[in-house]
């Protein structure tokens, strides 16, 4: 049985989420290039000027002819400079598809001053186009839609300027136009779903590389990461965030009594009974072996500490399957300012082995800087 397509006729991703994410991670990639490419296509556009003089077009028609090859500059410029701030990667590709149109609008008005405007060999102009309209980064459904649109307009605007020109020939350069249009929607559906296959495997790449493979939470590396930006942006902002670190008591005596397969369970088991407990911003981690880190943004270390109570209590009351009953030992800071990811780390696990020497299952926090 063929397996049936991720991708829609228009090479997006059939899971919304999934077109969403992409996007995203694509706007962010390509915007650059976009307002590069707008910026020197206004540009070229502009330049041409020269172009017109040296085939000695006359004085009074250049002057018209400046206007139209100036204005694309008007909203080009512009928007090399404020695309970053459209909001939202359905708009910014509708701008750039209204831009195309409006620049090719003026071309048309271009030829039409043109007191022989050479339509036979202006219609592969279209198709050149059309290939440059695929080619700026936008969703393959508006290269299509303003391909035929401009297209459409294009051979509608030269039977109303040449009536007689209705003949064969003229419509071998429609359909000249059409296989263009149709090749460069060919070769870009495959380069669009190349990016996106190209995308999955990096994410899953990505996430292989931060997931803890057991419990399916971040890993030392990312958590580590993490925990530097938060530290860099309490520093600047001058807004504090909380740590927690965790560790298992007497795991050794698990995995030797009942194995490291249940050793395994009593860890999985562990990290459900304290994702229920926390929030969505929070960010939960496997530091190694039973020992667990929870950053907890915006918090200070009360609510820390509160927290931390809640998790302990629940994973002590919680009956383990095999083992029964099983109790963590706390550590519980905040950042300060000066402090970096190392002195957050000492300081949480320092406290964390407090309460282990306490006699375990027990919270253990700082209330001033140390």
């Amino acid at each position: 049985m063929r397996k049936a397509s991720r991708y829609t006729a228009f090479a997006e991703f059939k899971r919304k989420e999934h077109e969403l994410q992409f996007k995203n991670y694509d706007v962010k990639a390509s915007l650059f290039f976009l307002r590069l490419a707008v910026l020197f296509g206004g540009l070229f556009f502009a330049f041409y000027i020269v172009i017109d003089i040296l085939h000695g077009v006359p004085p009074e028609v250049l002057s018209q002819i400046y206007l139209w090859r100036l204005l694309p500059l008007g909203y080009c410029v512009p928007f090399f400079f404020f695309a970053g701030k459209i909001k939202g990667h359905r708009a910014l590709g509708l701008v750039t598809s209204i831009m195309e149109i409006a620049t090719f609008f003026f071309y048309m008005a271009v030829l039409f001053i043109y007191a022989d405007p050479e339509w036979t060999s202006k219609s592969m102009s279209v198709a050149v186009f059309v290939l440059l309209v695929f080619n700026f980064p936008n969703y393959l459904l508006h290269n299509v839609i303003t391909s035929v649109f401009i297209s459409a307009f294009y051979f509608v605007f030269t039977c109303l300027a040449i009536p007689n020109h209705m003949d064969t020939f003229n419509w071998y350069q429609f359909f000249g136009v059409l296989i263009s249009i149709f090749f460069s929607y060919i070769t870009f559906y495959q380069l669009n779903t190349l990016k996106r296959n190209n995308y999955l495997s990096q994410s899953h790449l990505q996430k292989l590389a931060e997931t803890d493979k057991l419990t399916n939470i971040n890993n030392r590396t990312s958590i580590d990461l993490t925990l530097q930006s938060c530290c860099l942006s309490a520093s600047v902002n001058v807004d504090s965030f909380a740590l927690i670190m965790f560790d298992i008591d007497k795991f050794k005596t698990v995995n030797d009594t009942y194995g490291h397969a249940v050793g395994d369970s009593v860890l999985i088991e562990t990290v459900a009974v304290a994702i229920e407990r926390i929030r969505k911003s929070d960010v939960i981690a496997r530091w190694g072996g039973e020992e667990f880190v929870i950053i907890l943004p915006q918090t200070n270390i009360d609510m820390a500490y509160k927290l931390a109570e809640r998790i302990r209590i629940s994973i002590m009351k919680h009956h383990f399957s095999v083992v029964g009953q099983v109790t963590a030992s706390f550590g519980v800071t905040e950042y300060f300012q000066g402090d970096t990811a190392e002195t957050v780390i000492e300081r949480a696990d320092r406290h964390m082995y407090e309460a282990k020497r306490g006699g375990r299952n027990k919270t253990v926090f700082q209330v001033a800087a140390e």
